[in-house]
């Protein structure tokens, strides 16, 4: 594992061991006090503000807006971040640097838990009829894997998102750039059911920010071959930097169905030219429009990409693993050619 891949999950095992070993200790505690009163059934009836996301406690652990994000008290919860850890950081790393990878991850999990934070006081002083309601909500956990992992599934579908999750030995196909909008409802219908801010809450907030810092605020190596028109009639060669993702594939409204689309992209566009207005963001320029869409032509021709065999169940039958592969990247590339004869239709267009 790259460096800080591996420091995460270090860190993800020892603050999460310690956590439940202090949760076990205070329960043992209050179990041999045999009090009539004692409401601490079970460690998911305790929380420790020092480590954890409690909206409560946030203002006096102010560090737990970075620090929650590796701490988890279930083992399906620690499963999870440690296999985001060992799948979705080892790739970025490779591709961003760990000194990138660093910033995305505190960056994202400052502003989501912050935000979770915010809104969940803001909504319970609001919304909540008791002082025992507001005290319950108010004093649990709001963090944890889901503070990164819809930033990562974002992230996917910014670099590869043509390429395929396969299933059960090809039974089952998830395109990578769907993913983020099916994973986020998903958890926000988990909320409902479950009548609590957490996960949904925490996924939007992650799935909005780590767009929003890709699109406008990431900086970009760009590749020397491609040339850029900044300077008139010449083409100026050399390694730069671009701010951002202005590709037309990673515009806000691709993240949706295409049925929504049409209805979303003047609300979209509003929200963005008022955002312009305000400051909050730079209007992209052609220039970069143009670099951020050859790049992503480039990644969609495959030459960023993740091998399948990450994500790919194994096949005992050798010779139908080959011909799956086979006719799965004949399918790749058609994909892949659909989507740059799309893109350069419209930007001839």
């Amino acid at each position: 594992l790259p460096p800080v891949t591996k420091i995460s999950l270090f860190s993800l095992l020892t603050l999460s061991s310690f956590t439940l070993y202090l949760k076990i200790h205070i329960l043992n505690n209050a179990q041999h006090q045999q009090s009539d009163q004692n409401e601490i059934k079970s460690v998911n009836d305790i929380f420790i503000p020092f480590f954890e996301l409690i909206p409560s406690s946030v203002i006096k652990n102010p560090w737990v807006l970075v620090l929650s994000t590796f701490v988890e008290s279930t083992f399906l919860g620690g499963l999870i971040n440690a296999l985001n850890i060992m799948i979705s950081f080892k790739y970025f790393e490779r591709i961003w640097g760990g000194k990138e990878l660093l910033k995305f991850n505190l960056i994202i999990s400052f502003f989501t838990n912050l935000f979770t934070s915010l809104i969940v006081i803001s909504l319970t002083l609001l919304i909540s009829n008791s002082s025992d309601d507001s005290n319950n909500i108010l004093n649990k956990n709001y963090g944890g894997v889901f503070t990164l992992l819809l930033s990562y599934l974002v992230s996917f579908k910014q670099l590869i998102p043509e390429h395929n999750l396969v299933f059960f030995k090809g039974l089952i196909f998830v395109r990578i750039k769907h993913l983020p909008f099916v994973v986020l409802n998903l958890l926000i219908i988990v909320s409902i059911i479950n009548k609590s801010y957490y996960p949904g809450l925490n996924s939007i907030f992650s799935f909005f920010f780590s767009w929003f810092y890709l699109r406008f605020h990431q900086s970009i190596i760009l590749d020397p071959l491609l040339p850029t028109n900044n300077t008139g009639n010449t083409q100026s060669f050399g390694v730069r930097k671009i701010k951002g993702d202005a590709s037309d594939t990673f515009a806000f409204i691709h993240f949706f169905p295409i049925v929504l689309q049409p209805i979303l992209s003047p609300i979209l566009n509003l929200i963005y030219q008022l955002s312009i207005r305000l400051g909050l963001i730079s209007q992209f320029t052609d220039d970069l429009i143009q670099q951020s869409n050859d790049l992503a032509l480039k990644r969609i021709n495959g030459q960023s990409s993740l091998s399948n065999s990450v994500f790919s169940t194994n096949n005992n039958n050798a010779n139908h693993k080959n011909t799956s592969k086979s006719s799965e990247a004949q399918e790749i590339a058609e994909r892949r050619r659909q989507v740059a004869l799309k893109l350069m239709q419209e930007r001839f267009n």
